[in-house]
């Protein structure tokens, strides 16, 4: 450990143990001569007491030497270890305001409860002239002070400011905004002390916030809070990812970390339990199970749920919310070229029949149909789904229209088939995909006709269907298609030849699937075999959820709400009144933002930072609810040791990172002006004296004899 000082101009004072040298040879006896008869046993004698005299003014001028050293030292403030500084002490605070920091400790504070007091307490006991910030990070990063505050009551009382946040904890950001404050510090260098559980979640920018504090002139101390996270959670919800119809049955799912084997998880729907479900024990502690509640469908309607457990040390992640959306109606745009015959242009009525099979309108899916060259932006703006059957080449406006709907989360179903139409496919509709502009004609002799192979047969689109069902869609055949590129997509069905027979992927917000085949008897028979019909509502269910998915969001993540046009009833450039987000755990207004996507209304709210149910009105009106959670990485058991993290740091380019164990305020005094050795200096000062004196009455004494 390096020996510092804290008044190091005072060391001059160690050249003023040269005068008492210059006063020895200054002040030396000279030998008289004086006159005997026998000196033989005179010179004996007076070379024996020469010998002892010069060894004791020897020793008193070392003594005489060193108490003037020692006083000089003591004066000069030497400390063994600690961070040198001058001219007054700057700290900054990073505290951690993450979730897993609302972990209950076994003095029934939480740990930011904890951090917090332990602050202030750094804080009082930081010397007089120095000053202090604060970084807090958790939902938001940035600091709690104004400017840099004098250390003292007033900037200790500034902390009851903070406020934990159910967020997540990116230590690389606040130690990025912690550079920006060091940077602005009245005094360097900048003690950064980082109070935290150092939860192991990634830190991305860890390394560049480390080389802009190196360059700032910071050195960091760390002090963790916690061991780990105690307790269970519950990770996250995966909802049906369709459109669901009222009364089916269906199943929510849960990523779950139990405590226990067969800890009770349950499912609460409005206010109500309407499932439980056992978590069975994980392949490792602390790892990570899914489980499955079942659910009869409620009426149409959004449906605000949980799925929880009981209560823990760290109560924050032990429930998590979701927004369920029965809607009453569904509304298909089917859009195709010019008709030929009963059937439709590409067999669009097979289709239609598919969606709507009674044909009256009055279940699930209305189906509206029109020519290519008909359709508005009205039109896309009022659909869940639009259908691309044989349409043609797709104009400017159309096509960008149709790609904007969708990038706002519509679904799009696509369905190509005519040969004629080959060009159109490669240069208007692949292009909207984002697939590749390839696109080979095939048609082979009915006794060539090509079965179908189930590429992936655990997608949601084909779970469940039962072995019985599969085996049916296996009989069908194709004889007429195009062969085209699946580049980002996902490919689903593919023909005995490895072409793909149905590929789906996503624009942004919205989702589309293309089936690069028409839907006529020269082309195949897939109309006619019965699992036709549940596999086209399914395929449109899953087309028709884009929007019900975006309401899936964790804590730190702006909640939005993207909105028909007719439900908000605005045109672009109007204005509403009293557009407002009903934000947990109090309900406490905010205003929103009202933006436009693509002709699509949407309601931003400032960035969560409490997990919760997000209600959006205008005036009275309720418009929806989103739903927020809690970031799985703050739910993580695992933490990072201060070692791990300072060889992180120091890897990383940042040289002086300390850590503080589990030492208080004091241990922090003792860290940064190390152990103070002005004390023992004086008092060695003082026992030399005490030598120096009854030598010197000695010598003195002897002198006088002599």
């Amino acid at each position: 450990m390096p020996l510092t000082f804290l008044n190091p101009a005072l060391l001059f004072g160690l050249l003023g143990a040269a005068v008492p040298v210059i006063i020895h040879f200054l002040s030396r006896r000279r030998a008289r001569r004086v006159a005997f008869s026998d000196l033989r046993f005179l010179r004996a004698a007076e070379a024996q007491q020469a010998r002892r005299r010069g060894i004791q003014r020897w020793l008193l001028l070392c003594l005489r030497v060193l108490i003037i050293g020692c006083l000089a030292l003591a004066a000069a403030r030497p400390h063994w270890g600690g961070l040198p500084g001058s001219g007054g002490r700057a700290v900054l605070f990073l505290l951690d305001a993450s979730a897993s920091m609302q972990a209950q400790q076994p003095d029934g504070q939480t740990r930011f409860a904890s951090a917090v007091a332990l602050a202030g307490e750094m804080i009082q006991s930081l010397p007089g002239d120095a000053t202090v910030h604060t970084v807090l990070t958790g939902a938001t990063v940035g600091p709690l002070f104004a400017t840099w505050l004098p250390a003292g009551p007033g900037a200790r009382d500034a902390l009851h400011a903070a406020a934990v946040t159910d967020g997540p904890g990116d230590l690389g950001l606040a130690l990025r905004a912690a550079a920006r404050l060091v940077r602005e510090a009245p005094v360097r260098p900048v003690e950064v002390v980082i109070l935290s559980d150092l939860q192991a979640a990634p830190h991305p920018e860890l390394a560049d916030a480390a080389a802009e504090l190196a360059a700032a002139g910071a050195r960091v101390l760390i002090r963790r809070l916690g061991d780990g996270i105690p307790g269970g959670a519950v990770v996250d919800v995966a909802l049906p990812g369709r459109a669901l119809r009222a009364g089916e049955m269906t199943e929510i799912r849960a990523v779950v970390r139990p405590e226990r084997a067969d800890q009770p998880f349950w499912l609460e729907l409005d206010g109500r339990r309407v499932a439980e479900a056992a978590a069975p024990a994980p392949a490792e502690p602390g790892g990570l199970v899914t489980i499955s509640f079942p659910l009869t469908v409620p009426g149409p309607g959004v449906w605000t749920g949980w799925v929880g457990k009981e209560p823990d040390r760290l109560p924050i992640d032990d429930a998590r919310p979701f927004v369920l959306d029965v809607p009453a109606r569904l509304h298909a745009l089917l859009v195709h070229g010019s008709d030929r015959d009963d059937l439709g242009r590409g067999g669009w009525r097979y289709l239609s029949r598919a969606l709507d099979p009674a044909g009256d309108g009055r279940g699930l899916w209305r189906v509206r149909s029109l020519a290519a060259d008909s359709v508005s932006l009205d039109d896309l703006r009022g659909a869940d789904l639009v259908a691309l059957v044989d349409a043609g080449r797709l104009g400017r406006q159309l096509g960008g229209d149709l790609r904007d709907w969708v990038i706002g989360g519509g679904g799009l179903l696509v369905v190509y088939g005519d040969p004629t139409q080959a060009d159109d496919l490669r240069e208007s509709v692949l292009p909207l995909l984002d697939l590749p502009r390839q696109a080979e004609w095939q048609a082979r002799p009915a006794e060539q006709a090509e079965g179908v192979r189930l590429v992936d047969a655990g997608h949601p689109l084909l779970a469940d269907l039962g072995e019985s069902a599969l085996a049916a869609l296996r009989n069908a055949r194709w004889r007429r298609f195009f062969v085209v590129a699946e580049g980002p997509a996902r490919v689903l069905l593919a023909g005995e030849t490895g072409a793909p027979l149905l590929l789906e992927g996503e624009l942004a917000a919205g989702r589309w699937t293309l089936l690069p085949f028409h839907l006529r008897r020269d082309a195949t028979d897939v109309m006619l075999n019965p699992l036709f019909l549940p596999l086209v509502q399914r395929l449109a269910a899953r087309l028709a959820a884009g929007r019900e998915l975006q309401t899936l969001l964790e804590v730190g993540a702006a909640p939005l709400l993207r909105l028909p046009p007719d439900r908000l009833r605005l045109r672009p450039g109007e204005t509403a009144a009293r557009l407002e987000v009903l934000t947990p755990p109090d309900g406490r207004a905010q205003p929103v933002e009202l933006t436009w996507q693509q002709a699509t209304p949407v309601l931003a709210a400032p960035p969560a930072e409490r997990a919760g149910l997000y209600v959006f009105r205008a005036a009275a009106d309720t418009l929806g609810v989103v739903a927020v959670g809690v970031p799985a990485a703050e739910s993580e058991p695992t933490v990072l040791a201060p070692e791990e993290l300072s060889a992180r740091l120091r890897q990383y380019g940042l040289p002086r990172v300390l850590d503080l164990g589990e030492t208080g305020a004091a241990g922090l005094a003792r860290v940064l002006s190390g152990r103070d050795l002005a004390r023992w200096f004086l008092a060695l000062a003082l026992a030399l004296l005490a030598c120096e004196l009854w030598l010197g009455r000695r010598v003195r004494a002897a002198a006088a004899r002599a």
